[in-house]
Order: structure tokens, then C-alpha cells, then sequence
């Protein structure tokens, strides 16, 4: 419909969840080639990003989330079965200097944290589930300005998507002719700009297929010098 403004989307059970921008109504579909609609939920906010958290991410949660944004430095933690929030698991977002971080975006759980796009910024950040901090700063201007440069119509870095079954990042953004899937084990120091936090601050390690451990934060010795060659350009 013309009155709404599609934005984030996310499948829970069987049933992919959508937000709208300012109609504070969303959507749910059956996840197959039909999309019929099947139901619809509200929400006080804007709608902007929405991802699943698994039951067992955060090991003191045992039930299935949503993560929801709304252009604001908060990470919003609503029941999918009601979309209501859980308000004492609610983030904000904050900086090194503790600075909250505002129009957070596209959202994704990779590795037991949370991947966060920033809307008309040219990075990711990685954002600890409990506390809120960020981890790192993933810089992707390069890619960025080489799609705005040869596509006049390409705009903002404002979408990502996680293959967990290849462990692989795919990033998109507005009017852009191409999605780029990203190798995260190629990720090195030269694109990643690493917060040194507390390790009381951080969930246990991810799984040996992703560059981040433990804090303080390093990577392999092992990971690609460049992450030039690991851009793959999808039709």
C-alpha cells in the first residue's frame, strides 16, 4: 500500500515480521513464494531495523526476541509473539566515550553480538548485547564511494544480511545496482577500528569462525592483509 513505507523484516516461526516507517503498524507474512498476508501488529515508535536474537544468544535469555530500532541510539527487545517490549532488556547505544549513537538502522546478530548499520554513515558497528557499548567500528567508505561514483543514482550504505551457513556478510545500500557479500575472516585492523572495553562488558567468545574474541579485542595472524578481494559484487 502507498500509505506505508516498508522497512525492516524479519522471520520468526515460520512468519516474516515487517516495520513500516511512521505508521506505527506492521506486518506478518507467510514466509514462502505467496507472502500472503496473515496478521498485523502495532508499535508506539518508528519502525526502522529488526532482527531475531535466538533464545540462548544472550545466555541469561532463554526465549526468543526481536531487536527493533527506530532512528534513535536505542535497541528495543519486543516479544515476538506480541510485539510487545521487554523495557528492562531495552539498549543504548553507546560510544567509547559513552556518547549514545543515534539513527541506528539495519540490524543483524552475528557471533553473539549485535551488527548494526548507522543511518548516512559509511561503517557497521559491533555492539555488545548487555551493555550497549560499541566493540568496533567496521569502515566501508571505500566500497561506498566506488558504488556512488559509478552509479549516480546510489545513495547510503543501509543494508546487511548474515549467511550464517558460509559465514558471510552482505551488504547493500539505497538505489544501489549490486549487493557485495563480505568474507568477515578477511577483516583486518586496517578496516576495523578496535574499543577496548571492559571484559566484565563482554559475552562469551563467538564461534572460531569470526575475527572477534574475547577482550581485548585481536585477530588472527592468520586473516587475509586486505579485504579488496574478498568484495563479490551479486548481481
Amino acid at each position: 500500500s502507498s500509505e506505508h513505507f516498508g522497512e525492516g523484516l524479519a522471520l520468526w516461526n515460520g512468519t516474516l515480521y515487517q516495520l513500516t516507517w511512521q505508521s506505527g503498524r506492521g506486518f506478518k507474512y507467510t514466509a514462502d513464494l505467496e507472502l500472503t498476508l496473515v496478521g498485523e501488529f502495532t508499535y508506539p515508535t518508528e519502525g526502522w531495523g529488526l532482527t531475531l536474537l535466538p533464545a540462548g544468544t544472550r545466555p541469561d535469555l532463554a526465549e526468543d526476541y526481536f531487536l527493533m530500532t527506530d532512528g534513535s541510539s536505542h535497541v528495543y527487545y519486543m516479544h515476538p509473539a506480541t510485539f510487545e517490549e521487554e523495557e528492562a532488556l531495552r539498549l543504548t547505544v553507546a560510544d567509547d566515550t559513552e556518547a549514545p549513537v543515534r539513527r541506528l538502522n539495519e540490524l543483524e546478530v552475528i557471533g553473539g553480538l549485535l551488527w548494526a548499520n548507522v543511518w548516512l554513515q559509511e561503517h557497521l558497528l559491533v555492539v555488545d548485547l548487555t551493555s550497549g557499548r560499541v566493540l568496533l567500528r567496521l569502515d566501508f567508505s571505500v566500497l561506498v564511494d566506488g558504488v556512488i561514483s559509478t552509479a549516480g543514482s546510489a545513495n547510503v550504505l543501509n543494508g546487511i544480511a548474515y549467511d550464517e551457513t558460509s559465514g558471510r556478510l552482505w551488504i547493500t545500500g539505497k538505489l544501489w545496482p549490486k549487493v557485495f557479500e563480505i568474507d568477515l575472516k578477511a577483516l583486518t585492523e586496517a578496516h576495523v577500528e578496535v574499543f577496548q572495553v571492559p571484559s566484565s562488558s563482554i559475552l562469551p567468545p563467538p564461534p572460531s569462525s569470526s575475527p572477534i574474541t574475547q577482550a581485548p579485542i585481536t585477530f588472527s595472524p592468520t586473516l587475509s592483509p586486505t579485504i579488496s578481494p574478498t568484495l563479490s559484487p551479486t548481481l
